[in-house]
């Protein structure tokens, strides 16, 4: 397809037409391949996105059983080991207040 302002040959003003005509359906081509290719790849985004969101519910689904488990197991060991528990929950409050301590007079 030779470009009309570099071809001398067609000087007629059908030449110049059919020049014109044949870039208009050589950019219309180039449009439907265009538009074919960006549905194809947002078809395929669209899918790895709703791949991603099904894989992400279900490992949220597994932490939250094992984080109710996991509650579940600490209410039951607090209620069969009521001194160890108080001893735990005392030591961190006790560490919590000599980090506290420790920041405030740092400097």
């Amino acid at each position: 397809m030779a470009f009309f302002m570099s071809s001398r040959k067609k000087s007629t003003l059908q030449g110049i037409e059919q020049e014109i005509e044949q870039l208009r359906s050589g950019i219309e081509r180039i449009k439907h391949v265009v538009e074919a290719e960006s549905q194809h790849s947002l078809s395929a985004i669209q899918d790895g996105a709703l791949r991603t969101l099904s894989r992400s519910r279900d490992l949220a689904g597994q932490a939250w059983e094992r984080t109710a488990k996991a509650g579940i197991a600490t209410r039951e060991y607090g209620r069969e080991h009521p001194l160890a528990t108080a001893g735990v929950a005392a030591g961190a409050v006790g560490a919590v207040a000599l980090a506290t301590y420790m920041l405030r007079h740092r400097g």
